[in-house]
């Protein structure tokens, strides 16, 4: 379902190049591989921890780890009536991009929502048959520019690294 995203490398975005990824998700400057999980690619840049949570395998003490239960999320029901109206100002061309998608409230908010959540379990269980990734705020895999509009609920306050992840926002997001 992330039919035509511009996906970028992840690991060579850390060092502030944009390598769009192919249709395989690999690179064509560093070579790396992003597995995908029905159908939401891990676009994390750990490989130990893009792997795992490919294969099931157990996490150890990352902070990936710590959010693959999702079963503690907040429940959100509706859309807040602000988010909407927001949303119906936006204008020009890219998905609605979702940064921590949790349990899936806002899923159908848009035709072209995107889900980004550190979280393959919340993903699988919340957005199937919807367009997500599996990837950090801090480190969004999406090309600049590439979003008419981007969004976020109870999420930012379980970034680390918050300054990166408004940084990320700003890049993403279509002037």
């Amino acid at each position: 379902m992330n039919h035509k995203l511009p996906l970028i490398c992840p690991n060579c975005s850390l060092v502030r190049i944009e390598v769009p990824l192919d249709e395989s998700l690999v690179c064509s400057r560093c070579s790396a591989t992003f597995p995908i999980v029905e159908s939401f690619p891990i676009l994390l840049e750990d490989k130990t921890i893009r792997t795992n949570l490919a294969s099931g395998n157990e996490l150890d003490g990352a902070r990936v780890a710590f959010y693959q239960n999702d079963e503690g999320y907040m429940p959100i029901s509706e859309p807040q009536p602000l988010l909407l109206s927001a949303l119906s100002f936006s204008a020009g061309e890219g998905p609605v991009l979702e940064v921590g998608s949790g349990r899936g409230a806002f899923r159908n908010i848009a035709g072209d929502h995107v889900a980004l959540d550190l979280s393959l379990a919340a993903l699988r269980r919340n957005l199937a048959g919807h367009s997500g990734l599996c990837a950090s705020a801090d480190l969004i895999p999406l090309a600049s520019a590439s979003c008419r509009f981007v969004f976020s609920v109870q999420t930012l306050e379980h970034i680390p690294s918050t300054d990166r992840a408004f940084e990320e926002i700003d890049r993403v997001l279509a002037p």
